[in-house]
C-alpha cells in the first residue's frame, strides 16, 4: 500500500500583512502534524485539519500519520 501524504493548498494571501492560508489535507492518514523548517515529527504540533494554517513563515514541513496502521508514514 502506498505510504501517507500530504496535500498543501494556498487558499489565499493576505496582501498587507504577507501571510499565506494554506489549507491541509492528509492522504492516507488521519493526523498531521508540522513545523516550521525542514524537521517534523510526531513530537512536532498536530493540526487540525479543518482549520486554515496562516503564516509567513518560508518554509512549513508536514508528516500525515495513519493511526490504523493501513499505511507507512511517508516522508
Amino acid at each position: 500500500m502506498p505510504p501517507t501524504d500530504v496535500q498543501v493548498s494556498v487558499v489565499g494571501i493576505d496582501e498587507k500583512s504577507g501571510k499565506s492560508k494554506l489549507k491541509i489535507k492528509p492522504i492516507r492518514g488521519q493526523v498531521i502534524y508540522y513545523d516550521y523548517g525542514t524537521k517534523v515529527s510526531q513530537n512536532s504540533p498536530e493540526w487540525d485539519v479543518h482549520e486554515l494554517l496562516e503564516t509567513d513563515e518560508m518554509q512549513v514541513s508536514f508528516l500525515c500519520v495513519d493511526k490504523e496502521g493501513k499505511h507507512e508514514t511517508g516522508d
